[in-house]
This record gives structure tokens, C-alpha cells and sequence, in this order.
């Protein structure tokens, strides 16, 4: 009977309108379907992170256990030293980047703010010479260079409650990322028994 129905002429056509037929629904609840998967890894995405973080502190433990231990004669003790040693090299590296990192940025936004007025400046004589000054409404982008801190205070005034949700979101995020570091050496301590 299959057969025999795959061998009509309509046969392809009403494949390929099926076809066509579920593609546009896929399109139509595409939003539905992202913010679905987005739920479900939400859910597990402190495991799925120390999944990540086992995965690439494995081969530096496995180095370690065979070059830096391989003295050590029990083979549980010798996993969990190299365990160890690579979550110490791994947390070192992280604080020398971190280190590098932080005053970089510092120095380059306090650098911007300082330097906003010569900034706005330029664009204003640059938008005179080209002939833009009234397209452009330079006067309120000098208005918004004004004084830094004291809008910065007004906006903290202001918007006091969003400051305090992304701090506590913030938060979240740094125990999420503490989770799931525990969660990867857990992961790398029982690995044979997880297999």
C-alpha cells in the first residue's frame, strides 16, 4: 500500500507541501520555540557551565597527574592532587587576566570622561567647517557633557531600584559561576564513577 502511494504523481507535491506547511509554522512560532530551548537550558545552565569548566580543566589535571604526580603511588590521591593543582593554575590565570584587565578599562572610561568636552569640542568645530551645525544639534550634546559626577548622582538618585537589581543580578551571576566551578570539580573528582 505504501508503495503504491509513493509511486502516484501528487506523491512529491504533497511532500513538499508538507514541507512548506511545517516550515512556516516553525517560522511563525520561531520566538516560541527560542524562548523554549531558552527556558529548558536556563534551567540547567549552572550544570551545562561546570560541564565547560570540567571539560577544560581536564587535560591540565590529566598533564598534571601523569607528569607532576606520577610519583604518587594512590591513584585516587594522585587524580585529586592534579585536580587541584590545574583549579589553582586555573584560578591564577583568571586573577593575572582580571589583574590586566580592570585597570585598563578603568583608565580608559576615566580617560573618556575627562577628555569629553575637547571631544565634543572637535565635533562641534568639525560640524562648522562642514556646514552641519544646524543638522545637527551640537547644543544638546553639550548639555550632556556638563558635569559627570553630579549626573551620575542624579541618575543613581533616579533609578535607585534598577541599581540595586543589577547588583543583585550581579550577584546571581557570580554564584552561579562559583556553583558551577564546584559542580566541575565534582565532576572531574568522580569521573570514573560518572562513566
Amino acid at each position: 500500500m505504501r508503495d503504491r502511494i509513493r509511486k502516484q504523481k501528487w506523491y512529491s507535491y504533497a511532500v513538499a507541501a508538507c514541507i512548506a506547511v511545517a516550515f512556516y509554522v516553525l517560522l511563525v512560532h520561531l520566538r516560541s520555540i527560542t524562548d523554549g530551548i531558552a527556558t529548558f537550558i536556563g534551567y540547567f545552565w549552572v550544570v551545562i557551565l561546570g560541564g565547560v569548566i570540567a571539560y577544560v580543566i581536564n587535560p591540565l589535571a590529566k598533564m598534571m597527574q601523569h607528569s607532576l604526580f606520577k610519583g604518587v603511588k594512590n591513584d585516587k590521591a594522585n587524580w585529586y592532587l592534579s585536580i587541584g593543582a590545574a583549579v589553582i593554575i586555573l584560578l591564577m590565570v583568571i586573577g593575572i587576566l582580571l589583574r590586566i584587565m580592570i585597570p585598563q578599562i578603568t583608565n580608559s572610561i576615566v580617560m573618556l570622561v575627562s577628555n569629553m568636552d575637547g571631544y565634543i569640542e572637535s565635533l562641534k568645530s568639525m560640524t562648522v567647517k562642514l556646514g552641519r551645525s544646524e543638522q545637527i544639534r551640537i547644543y544638546e550634546l553639550l548639555n550632556l557633557s556638563g558635569d559627570v559626577a553630579e549626573r551620575i548622582q542624579n541618575y543613581l538618585a533616579v533609578n535607585a531600584g534598577t541599581v540595586v537589581q543589577s547588583s543583585a543580578e550581579l550577584g546571581k551571576s557570580i554564584l552561579k559561576w562559583i556553583v558551577a566551578f564546584i559542580l566541575s570539580i565534582y565532576m572531574l573528582a568522580s569521573k570514573d564513577s560518572i562513566k
